[in-house]
């Protein structure tokens, strides 16, 4: 998830602003990250997902194969842990 984290498109003026750092953006030439989230001011035409914060829309392209999967696996993984009846259900653990 911290890999995940770090390849969010982030507005210059939340870096300037204190409220977060700079995205990681320096790529091997043939490995791309796992996941690219980009930012816009304007509603994305042609997102998989979009999320507005603050001013920002924040979103992955419906045409990125790549982190169209890696969402949808951290949504399946998100969703093992969810408790809302509380039953005991799968354990999700991560190691490293």
């Amino acid at each position: 998830m911290n890999e995940l984290a770090w390849r969010i498109d982030v507005p210059e003026i939340d870096i300037r602003d204190g409220r977060t750092g700079e995205s990681y953006r320096e790529l091997g030439p043939t490995h791309g990250p796992l996941i690219r989230v980009y930012t816009s001011s304007q509603a994305p035409a042609d997102a998989f997902v979009s999320v507005r914060k603050r001013d920002s829309w924040f979103y992955i392209s419906n045409r990125d194969m790549r982190s169209k999967r890696a969402f949808s696996l951290l949504q399946v993984m998100l969703n093992l842990t969810d408790n809302v009846d509380n039953t005991a259900g799968p354990t999700v653990s991560i190691t490293n």
